[in-house]
C-alpha cells in the first residue's frame, strides 16, 4: 500500500477508515470473487491531502459548520456551492 492509490485486489482495500465506505465495498465484492472491473480508489488520506492543498477543507468545514438541517433549501444550496467547488 503506497497510501494514496488502493487497488480493489488489495487486503488494505477493504477498511473503510481507508478507502471509504464506497472503495471499501468494491475491494471486499473484488475479493470475495465478484466480478468487478479491475480498478482503485483514492485513499481517505489522498482524499484529505487533496482538500487540504486546494485549499478546499476550511472553505468545506465553514460551509458545514452554518447547515441548518431543519431548512431543506438551505441544505440544498451548501451541498450544491460544495459540489461546485469540486467541479
Amino acid at each position: 500500500m503506497n497510501g494514496l492509490i488502493l487497488r480493489f485486489d488489495e487486503p488494505f482495500c477493504c477498511d473503510p477508515k481507508l478507502a471509504g465506505g464506497k472503495g471499501a465495498n468494491l475491494g471486499r465484492l473484488t475479493q470475495a470473487g465478484f466480478v468487478v472491473p479491475p480498478g482503485f480508489c483514492l485513499s481517505t488520506q489522498a482524499y484529505a491531502e487533496f482538500l487540504t492543498s486546494a485549499g478546499l477543507d476550511q472553505t468545506i468545514h465553514s460551509m458545514l459548520s452554518s447547515i441548518d438541517y431543519g431548512q431543506p433549501t438551505e441544505l440544498e444550496k451548501i451541498t450544491h456551492g460544495i459540489r461546485e467547488l469540486f467541479a
